[in-house]
């Protein structure tokens, strides 16, 4: 149980990345923007990463959540770390996929970059605490 507590505390290091990328994002579109000063950027980029997108984040970090509960709870060992993280990585992503294509927004395709970045650094950490 104290080894699953630990892997769950690790998604720290994806929040940080996906937040921190897409609202460097949303800053920079939104600054390039002639109508939009540096402080209408930093209020949009806000506006958008965390009240607007408030369900978005709260749906990641749940499915995270549970995903972790379920690839991880039964077996600790270093041996399939890869491949729970990689399925945890596309079940989670493929609704940013979807959105991708339907609305042609690129800020999806950051979050899903950010994201397979971010679980390759907390692949570093779960080994450190499973070992």
């Amino acid at each position: 149980m104290k080894k699953l507590a630990r892997i769950i505390l690790t998604n720290w290091i994806n929040l940080c990345l996906i937040l921190s990328a897409v609202y460097l994002y949303s800053f920079i579109t939104a600054y390039s923007d002639k109508t939009f000063s540096f402080n209408d950027s930093v209020f949009s980029a806000t506006y958008l990463i965390f009240y607007y997108g408030i369900l978005l984040w709260s749906g990641f970090i749940l499915s995270i959540l549970v995903l972790d509960i379920v690839f991880f709870s039964f077996y600790k060992k270093n041996k399939f770390i890869n491949y729970k993280l990689f399925f945890e990585w596309a079940i989670i992503s493929l609704p940013f996929f979807y959105w991708l294509i339907i609305y042609n927004e690129y800020i999806f395709l950051i979050a899903i970059i950010s994201f397979s970045i971010g679980q390759y650094f907390r692949k570093l950490y779960i080994q450190k605490h499973l070992t």
